[in-house]
């Protein structure tokens, strides 16, 4: 234990100064950091419109399930449970299409984060 303290004490100083930031280092940080709040709000709001499609999704396939239920009974059954599975797969492709943009600004926004810790913070 004694070593390892030891040790910490002997690295700390050394590495403190490798991690000092220019100023123009600093001011690309700051600017990288502004950036967040606004990419993050995008990213919030692209959850709650990925929930709110996937719910609508949902819901358009249990209306089709159910509809499916009824398709022998009558052609207007049948009609109907063709136009409810049109809708469903309609519902899901948009849903689909907004989660793999949602993946994709969620992978960026990880990215820009991982970027900034590696230039503008410290291991302390």
């Amino acid at each position: 234990m004694k070593r390892l303290l030891l040790l910490a004490l002997l690295v700390a100083p050394i590495s403190v100064p490798a991690f000092a930031l220019t100023e123009t280092e600093a001011r690309q940080c700051r600017a990288m950091a502004a950036t967040f709040g606004p990419k993050k709000a995008e990213f919030d709001e692209m959850t709650m419109t990925r929930d709110e499609l996937a719910a609508a999704a949902e819901a358009a396939g249990e209306d089709w399930e159910n509809a499916e239920a009824l398709r022998g009974f009558s052609p207007e059954a049948a009609a109907e449970a063709d136009v409810l599975k049109v809708a469903y797969e309609a519902a899901r492709a948009e849903f689909e299409q907004t989660q793999y943009a949602w993946s994709a600004v969620g992978r960026q926004l990880n990215a820009d984060f991982a970027a900034f810790n590696a230039k503008c913070s410290s291991e302390d």
